[in-house]
């Protein structure tokens, strides 16, 4: 688990205050940290539980309407999936900073639900939907590209009905005029339940781009950058998917003995029989719960604006066309759900941020994640006749693979991010004893030459990587003893993320010290595994397999008093000491795919490693 919950206070509006202007673009995102902190203190458990539940109502209310809409089989493969996001699994194992993330999925999950009303009962459903959103867009934008579902849902339960009145499948030349197969009425549908989305993200807009920077610095993401940039980002969201993630799954079938313990075994055993019963309940009575189920609601009318009348009372489902129908709603769905997982591309184009499968990053792939749960799902839906079972049989056979293998990885993130939570406290404990040892005045700044994963890395699974990670921790740690630290290790040479200039050192162009103006002390330390034993989760159950972490001191703890001093430090967390595991399969391969694109297609020649520590452009790459 990545600890990032530092932050705090005695004061819950102390609290709220000290998060600008962080997040002056999220305004009410400090509420949701400040209240959790107040609560959670320092114990991890409760973060743990706390995100799992935001998110189990979240994804509750998710396969509620899934299952009325797809079936309780694409419901319950849905959740499968949609529980382990490989791919964005910092949605999960960072419980502190994500519970932004899951607050704002359970606000949209909730909009889902109220849109889904309002296509059969009269109300303010869509006012309350939008109200939801909006509320969200104040926290945390990371569901946008799932409001695609919403917006085109008329379009599903207009294929629902996509037939005459004498019971055949409806023609072009049969009823009105139709524009991409849907008529005019059902297009109308569809602006009025994108309106009351598309005002609440406009005013969200208005909030973070014209408000709040009256009174802060700008802080919104949504700034793109020129033409260049957002061709950038894109092409990184495209590596992200079609080669950071097979590289990541393929190294996970490698260690697939790592990730495999007796608890795994249980859930995944769970799992199966959830998906059997809800197969031999779909197939046992001879034909599946569909989307019809979704009009028939006791004494409700059905909301004449959007125009749908619904017939799935009486309905024959042995009528031939009923099967026809059937894969037509399914395949709008479909195609609506894959629309969906395409358009989490403008997260990264309109931020100006780049895609990955790896790190701490990848939470920004949780949308992507679940409208690809949400489309493979689909597949598990179909009229249970022996002709369409022969037709996807095979496919459902290798989504199945998929989420094994995806299971895995997660797992294998899983054991690794226990891991970083004991080296957190391993290494803060050691840093705090030798700051008291070495006699650090008060106030001082610490470079620490820490390692920034677990010695089991499978996804650059972070111990410390960011600087105020550590430095928040250490001040807590220290009682605001350190005014501020800084990890320092290979991978920042190696990407391009480090630069001295004379007695200053710039970590990321968001973190600086200067040893002519502070007190600067440098430590190293590096992790080592012991013989494997029961090692204790947060919920003290054994998991058996991972090997417990010790610390040991490669540098004590020392002044950094001139800029020679400070060259030395530096060259030595990053080229010296072995406190680096290496990178991930996936980051490497980005790592050279970005080097190759900077020379081969902008005709940038690589910098010399020896060189980078000087490099001053270094710092406006992708890193």
């Amino acid at each position: 688990m990545i600890i990032d919950h530092w932050r705090v206070h005695r004061q819950w509006w102390d609290a709220v205050r000290s998060w600008f202007p962080l997040f002056s673009g999220r305004p009410l995102a400090p509420v949701v940290l400040s209240s959790i902190s107040g609560v959670y203190g320092g114990t991890p458990r409760w973060y743990v539980c706390s995100q799992f539940l935001l998110l189990s109502v979240a994804w509750g209310m998710v396969w509620y309407i899934w299952r009325r809409l797809c079936g309780e089989k694409a419901a319950a493969f849905f959740l499968s999936a949609v529980y382990l996001p490989s791919i964005a699994s910092t949605l999960v194992f960072s419980p502190g900073m994500q519970h932004l993330a899951a607050t704002a999925y359970v606000l949209w999950a909730g909009s889902l639900v109220c849109h889904e009303r309002a296509m059969s009962r009269q109300g303010g459903w869509l006012l309350l939907s939008g109200l939801l959103i909006f509320i969200g867009m104040l926290i945390y934008e990371i569901f946008l590209p799932l409001l695609v579902l919403q917006c085109l849902m008329p379009l599903y339960h207009a294929a629902c009905f996509k037939t005459d009145q004498s019971g055949n499948l409806a023609t072009p030349g049969s009823a009105s005029p139709t524009y991409l197969g849907f008529d005019w009425h059902t297009w109308k549908s569809v602006a009025r339940t994108t309106v009351p989305l598309a005002v609440a993200v406009l005013l969200g807009l208005v909030v973070q781009k014209l408000i709040m920077p009256s009174f802060f610095p700008d802080m919104s993401r949504l700034t793109p950058g020129g033409l260049g940039m957002m061709l950038r980002t894109f092409l990184y969201w495209v590596f992200a998917v079609s080669v950071q993630t097979p590289i990541l799954w393929a190294d996970g079938l490698f260690r697939i003995h790592e990730a495999w313990d007796a608890s795994a075994l249980a859930g995944a055993l769970l799992v199966t029989i959830s998906l059997l019963l809800a197969h031999s309940r779909t197939t046992g009575a001879g034909k599946p719960l569909n989307a019809q189920n979704t009009a028939r609601q006791s004494g409700d009318k059905p909301d004449g604006s959007v125009h749908l009348q619904t017939r799935s009372s009486g309905e024959d489902r042995s009528h031939p066309n009923h099967f026809a129908t059937q894969s037509c709603r399914v395949g709008v769905l479909r195609s609506v759900c894959w629309i969906s997982a395409a358009m989490s591309v403008l997260l990264f184009v309109l931020s100006g941020s780049y895609a990955a499968v790896y790190g701490n990053d990848n939470r920004k792939l949780s949308s992507l994640w679940v409208a690809v749960a949400l489309a493979a799902s689909t597949y598990w839906t179909g009229p249970a006749h022996q002709q369409s079972f022969k037709r996807t049989r095979w496919l459902q056979v290798g989504l199945c693979v998929a989420l094994l293998v995806n299971a895995t990885s997660f797992l294998l993130q899983r054991n690794n991010y226990v891991q970083s939570w004991q080296a957190q406290e391993i290494i803060l404990n050691t840093i705090r004893r030798e700051t008291q040892r070495a006699e650090v005045p008060h106030g001082a700044v610490l470079l620490a030459a820490v390692p920034p994963v677990v010695p089991t890395n499978h996804n650059d699974e972070c111990v410390f990587t960011r600087s105020w990670d550590i430095a928040s921790a250490l001040r807590i740690a220290t009682n605001d003893h350190m005014a501020d630290a800084v990890t320092l290790y290979p991978w920042l040479l190696v990407q391009g993320r480090l630069m001295v200039d004379g007695p200053r050192l710039v970590v990321d162009n968001l973190w600086q010290t200067d040893v002519s103006q502070q007190s600067v002390f440098f430590i190293g330390c590096e992790l080592r595994q012991s013989q494997p034993a029961d090692v204790k989760d947060f919920f003290a159950r054994s998991l058996g397999k991972l090997p417990p972490l010790t610390v040991e001191l490669r540098a004590p703890c020392t002044l950094v008093r001139n800029d020679e001093e400070l060259l030395h430090a530096v060259r030595v967390a990053t080229e010296s000491l072995n406190v680096n595991p290496p990178m991930s399969h996936a980051a490497r391969a980005t790592q050279w795919w970005a080097e190759w694109m900077r020379a081969a297609i902008l005709g940038k020649p690589a910098v010399p490693l020896q060189e980078r520590l000087f490099h001053p452009t270094i710092l406006e790459q992708e890193h």
